[in-house]
């Protein structure tokens, strides 16, 4: 995980599958591709 300033963070994995259960927690917070 990355973390910004009050910009947020980016969390990267290497196999979606390992970060799947946090994009369906926390999808409501990602914002769209700008």
């Amino acid at each position: 995980m990355f973390m910004y300033d009050d910009r947020g963070s980016e969390v990267i994995a290497k196999n979606k599958e390992i970060i799947r259960d946090l994009y369906k927690k926390y999808k409501e917070w990602i914002l769209d591709y700008e």
